[in-house]
């Protein structure tokens, strides 16, 4: 879809995390593409509600937010809706962060180059201590431990090209 954002939909409990596309198209309307169903909406928003139009029927649905999740009314009580935008969600699923809780290795979330290992193996670095450093798109970005961790084994050097998914270290996780 040209000129659409990408999100993941956070259900929470035991449901998966769903990809969605949202394209505006030129007559003020939303193609929607959630898994593999397509919607076309006309939405608008106005003091704390939202109107959806799906063709012959409207929703008038009262939203409230609380920081990156918004409550939506249901017919089964209010629905909690989390969109996290897609970049940032595969970047979180890699690193072992966010929805899967830490794991005890680290993978590159970008095509880059390896700048500098600022840990050894061995070495306890704790929570938000920068591990590896990769340069992507001339910007250097700092990937960190999500945990209390003990590096148990380092898979790459300065100097070395890295593609979304590679494995970087492996490492023990702090109790």
């Amino acid at each position: 879809m040209a000129g659409s954002r990408r999100y993941m939909h956070l259900p929470g409990g035991k449901q998966a995390p769903r990809a969605v596309e949202v394209e505006p198209l030129d007559d003020g309307r939303y193609r929607v593409k959630v898994g593999e169903s397509v919607f076309e909406w006309s939405a608008l928003m106005a003091d704390g509600r939202l109107n959806v139009i799906d063709g012959q029927r409207s929703l008038d649905l009262i939203i409230e937010r609380r920081g990156d999740t918004i409550l939506v009314p249901s017919d089964a009580g209010r629905a909690s809706v989390e969109l996290m935008d897609a970049r940032r969600y595969e970047s979180m699923a890699v690193l072992g962060g966010g929805i899967g809780a830490a794991r005890p290795e680290l993978k590159s979330p970008m095509a880059g180059k390896v700048v500098l290992v600022k840990v050894e193996v061995g070495q306890a670095a704790a929570e938000g201590q920068t591990l590896i450093i990769i340069e992507a798109m001339k910007m250097e970005n700092e990937l960190r431990a999500l945990a209390p961790v003990t590096i148990k084994d380092i898979r790459v050097k300065a100097g070395d090209v890295v593609s979304p998914g590679d494995l970087l270290m492996t490492f023990d996780l702090g109790e």
